[in-house]
């Protein structure tokens, strides 16, 4: 509600005539001024909402609607072009000798219209705004707080709520498909939904999701009761003590609230009326029904997104369609909603009541018919018309349409807009712009002075006459200056005298720093692509760029990336505690032991614990025995978090409690495992099958329950896929028998029965999970870095829990790398034009062996094992001196790098008499220096290496007159001995 003085209040009681003036800011960047004497009676039109006009919506983003009517008579407005035209509309009342002006909003000119005199323009709030396709800059994971700010500054709105409720809930994939058409308008509403809100542009342009304020109705009064069908006991109603007379300031004093206009400062009471229409039955909303909107595949199964219901069946508010809640998540959406709507109480109705341009969609209001009955309603919709009577209503299905028919899809455009988008702003710019439009149609200020007795001053400054009717209100002391949205009660924002500022938003061109602590840091290229993200909420960093450069300079990790596997926490994490009605309960056996594993070691002794349980939670903790329990529950429920650390290793655990009634004594079912935990070695499984028990307790009795089991497998913790389930009942005990390795958990479900598919049809009884971990002394090299980066597709830097460091990228960009393993296709050594590549290698005693750089490799020491083969020329030695080259099975010889001959080795000459192919020298001087070079002179000889015979060898060759002599020798063998001299 747009909040007003308690003089235009009564001055509205009495005479409901108000006027109007608006700002206009054309297209060309001129300013128009329009007030009461140009704009026609009834000229005024706006249409609001929070919902549809036939249901009470849950995530509805209605865009606003003003009808502006222009006296042109005279062609005042003839030549002036209003299409994009930015309108923002007031509407004050007379208070004496003052004006009481109300903002209504800022609009832009959507459709103007003319005729002879009358100009008359439409225009639409910012939401219409949003109605632009999404172009697919989002980034997953992303919470929703995440993603409304990105919406807001892809489409140029401010968001006026920067933090709304379940705004940490994290959307962990994309749910849009690549080519799927959708606008950021219907992404807003996604998120409102799941919030349990309403998306709205408020009257400064900015948007907000918000939920209607049900602390309105809540009396402080007495319940009277019923007549308890006539029982004499009359146990209804509510009990006040009176006190004694002794004493009269004993008993119990009931505040009914104020009688004067100051009491109503967050709702309205409407009761001058021209037409009323109202429901003769409250609604009371008994229960949220979600469905999860994605689906999965389960072997040849496809199924589909669950559906939770929270609450009862009654009037029930359905939840489907909704991309962002994906499979798995239906339960928690639906506890978040359920605990935020399910007693929601209020009166369908419409009606026809003296304009009010303080109400607004959204607003509670109680409404007074003729005979004096009063009903609690939220206004979902409003037509104010100025001048003339206003329209309301509270929109919902009546109770009986309700049961009988569900909900269509989540709220989508109510009203359609297709216009050309503008070119975006910078976030920058979009807060400038904001800034400037609220300084053109800025009203005035009150001001009040506070003299102190030592004649120092402090001054306010305020939006309305009275400084105790002002909501804004700025604080001016010694001590600095101070902003507060509520009447003074709290100072939100502010500078003090040391130059601290506190702030809600900070728009900057720069900002030099020497620290900043931020909850969430993003940095987006100028297309708004997401390049860094980091969340202080969900712990998530990503970085998307086209290079990531590491000097020489060592890195150092902010902490260390553990194997998901290596360092967790086996607890028992969750005890349902039988009460009576009353809610009273022994909770001997409530109680959880948390121990530490480091693979298949228990380390809980060498680790630290931190416990932190919610308020509702009274217990106590056991250091020694790392074990704490629960001795009172004031709520209906509650947990305790435990955050486990050991050698810079951390897990985090959650043990949830909560009170189960049914009838005089509650029942709460558990499911048992035979183990905790599944070791999985390079041996196999241990234990490889484990044994699942179903038990009921009332009190501290414990009874065997027989059940239909659900198993149901996963690979990273998150999706769980369907292995095996009963249909009907099979027995209270259930085995499995465990073999794929690959699995990191399963989950076993114990319910009355299932439907195809493994769902349950009425309802589960208990369920608990069994992790499958695999020793950390078990992983080799190779799966360690598969883990890290999910087997090569993630790129980056990290360190397991021996402190070895790996890295995955496409490019690396370092003075020196060194590594004991590098996996990969191609390594390449050398920057862009392959110049300064080098690598090294070194033996035991740190000295280089090998070199391998631009111009080839060079080796001090090693061998060519068998199987080599070379390709090409093989030189030795150096071409200043010796050198040998070895090429097509010839050996060439070189000095001074020109060749000197050539011994060939391929036989590549023939002696023609024969066709003997030979072995051939040539060189320019054959120097032989031998005491006897003997060679086979004829083919007559020793047949074989032991026979006898005799063999013909020439054993001397000389110069004889210039001719060369050969002088011959025969040797005689005798089976196998040599008897001749040589």
């Amino acid at each position: 509600m747009i909040h007003t003085s308690n003089a235009f209040k009564d001055a509205l009681l009495e005479n409901s005539h108000c006027v109007a003036k608006a700002t206009i800011l054309l297209k060309n960047g001129e300013t128009l001024q329009v007030d009461q004497t140009d704009i026609f009676q009834e000229g005024v039109k706006i249409d609001d909402g929070t919902s549809s006009t036939s249901t009470f919506d849950v995530g509805a983003a209605v865009i606003g609607k003003l009808t502006l009517s222009l006296n042109n008579i005279k062609d005042t407005f003839s030549n002036v072009d209003f299409t994009d035209a930015v309108i923002t509309v007031w509407v004050g009342k007379s208070l004496g000798n003052t004006m009481e002006w109300l903002k209504k909003g800022v609009y832009n000119a959507d459709d103007p219209q003319a005729s002879a005199s009358i100009l008359s323009i439409e225009a639409l709030d910012n939401m219409e705004k949003f109605d632009r396709n999404y172009d697919g800059s989002l980034t997953f994971p992303a919470t929703m707080q995440s993603i409304v700010r990105h919406a807001c500054n892809q489409c140029g709105v401010m968001l006026g709520t920067n933090t709304f409720d379940f705004d940490t809930y994290v959307i962990q994939k994309n749910p849009f498909k690549s080519n799927e058409q959708v606008t950021w308008r219907e992404i807003l509403s996604h998120c409102a939904q799941i919030a349990g809100c309403y998306a709205r542009c408020n009257t400064d342009g900015q948007l907000e999701l918000k939920w209607y304020d049900q602390t309105v109705f809540e009396s402080n009064g007495l319940d009277g009761g019923c007549f308890d069908n006539g029982a004499p006991g009359y146990q209804s109603g509510d009990c006040a003590d009176g006190g004694n007379f002794a004493d009269y300031a004993s008993g119990s004093a009931v505040d009914g609230g104020e009688f004067g206009q100051s009491a109503w400062t967050n709702c309205h009471h409407i009761y001058a009326l021209s037409g009323l229409e109202v429901a003769t039955d409250d609604v009371v909303i008994t229960g949220i029904r979600v469905t999860a909107s994605d689906e999965v595949k389960r072997g040849t199964e496809t199924l589909k997104g669950e559906t939770v219901l929270y609450g009862r069946a009654g009037y029930v508010l359905e939840i489907t369609g909704n991309p962002l809640i994906c499979y798995g998540q239906a339960e928690t959406v639906a506890a978040h909603l359920g605990k935020k709507m399910v007693g929601m109480r209020f009166r369908k109705m419409s009606a026809s009541c003296l304009g009010d341009p303080s109400i607004e969609a959204g607003d509670a209001a109680y409404v007074t018919d003729r005979k004096g009955n009063t009903y609690s309603c939220y206004i979902t919709n409003l037509t104010y018309t100025i001048g003339s009577y206003e329209r309301i209503s509270t929109d919902a299905e009546t109770p009986s349409r309700n049961t009988s028919k569900r909900y269509s899809e989540i709220t989508k455009a109510l009203v359609e807009a297709d216009r050309n988008t503008e070119a975006k702003l910078s976030a920058y710019d979009q807060y400038v712009t904001q800034m400037n439009q609220l300084a053109m149609n800025a009203m005035g200020y009150y001001q009040t002075v506070e003299t102190l007795e030592d004649g120092s001053r402090i001054t306010y400054m305020h939006d309305k006459p009275k400084l105790a009717e002002s909501m804004v209100v700025y604080k001016i002391t010694a001590d600095g200056f101070f902003i507060s949205q509520d009447g003074g009660k709290t100072y939100s924002a502010g500078i003090d005298k040391n130059a601290n500022a506190v702030v809600n938003v900070l728009a900057a061109v720069g900002i030099n720093a020497d620290w900043i602590n931020a909850g969430e840091l993003v940095v987006r290229d100028k297309q708004g692509r997401e390049m860094f993200y980091a969340s202080m909420e969900t712990g998530a960093v990503r970085i998307n760029a086209e290079r990531l450069s590491i000097g020489s300079n060592p890195v150092a990790m902010p902490e260390q990336i553990e194997i998901a596997t290596s360092f967790y926490l086996q607890m028992n994490d969750y005890f349902g505690i039988p009460t009576k009605a009353d809610g009273t309960g022994d909770y001997t056996e409530c109680e959880t032991t948390v121990k530490a594993m480091f693979g298949s070691q228990n380390v809980s002794d060498a680790a630290a614990y931190s416990v932190l349980a919610d308020s509702s939670v009274t217990g106590t903790w056991d250091a020694s025995a790392h074990r704490y329990k629960v001795t009172n529950l004031t709520g209906e429920t509650g947990k305790v978090t435990f955050t486990v650390t050991y050698q810079n290793r951390k897990a985090t655990g959650v043990f949830q409690v909560s009170k189960n009634k049914a009838g005089a004594d509650g029942v709460v079912y558990v499911v048992t495992p035979s183990v905790q935990t599944v070791t999985v070695t390079d041996k196999g499984l241990t234990p490889g099958s484990v044994t699942f028990r179903c038990a009921k307790r009332t009190n501290l009795d414990e009874t065997v329950q027989a059940a239909a089991w659900l198993l149901e497998k996963t690979m990273d913790g998150i999706t769980w896929e369907v292995v095996d389930y009963d249909q009907e009942v099979t027995g209270y005990t259930k085995t499995y028998t465990l073999e794929d390795q690959t699995w990191t958990g399963i989950r076993v479900t114990a319910a009355p029965s299932f439907w195809q598919g493994g769902f349950p049809r009425q309802g589960l009884y208990a369920r608990t999970i069994v992790s499958m971990i695999k020793d950390a002394t078990a992983l080799t090299q190779e799966e360690v870095f598969n883990k890290l980066t999910n087997n090569g597709e993630w790129q980056g830097l990290y360190s397991d829990s021996s402190g070895n460091l790996y890295f995955n990228a496409s490019y690396i960009k370092t003075g020196m790398l060194s590594a004991d393993l590098i996996q990969g296709g191609t390594l390449q050594a050398g920057n862009k034009n392959n110049e300064a590549g080098q690598i090294w290698v070194y033996n035991d005693s740190g000295a280089v062996v090998a070199t391998l750089d631009k111009d080839g490799l060079i080796a001090s020491k090693g061998k060519f094992k068998e199987g080599c083969e070379f390709l090409g020329k093989l030189v030795s030695g150096y071409s200043t001196m010796g050198q040998i080259m070895i090429e097509g099975g010839t050996i060439y010889g070189y000095f001074a790098g020109k060749q000197r001959g050539l011994i060939d080795c391929a036989a590549s000459i023939t002696y023609q008499g024969t066709n003997y192919r030979g072995f051939q020298i040539k060189t320019e001087f054959l120097d032989i220096k031998a005491e006897r070079l003997a060679t086979m002179a004829g083919q007559s000889g020793v047949s074989n290496m032991c026979g006898s015979g005799s063999m013909s060898v020439i054993t001397n060759i000389v110069e004889l007159q210039g001719a060369l002599r050969w002088e011959k020798s025969t040797y005689y063998f005798i089976n196998g001995l040599l008897c001749s001299a040589l």
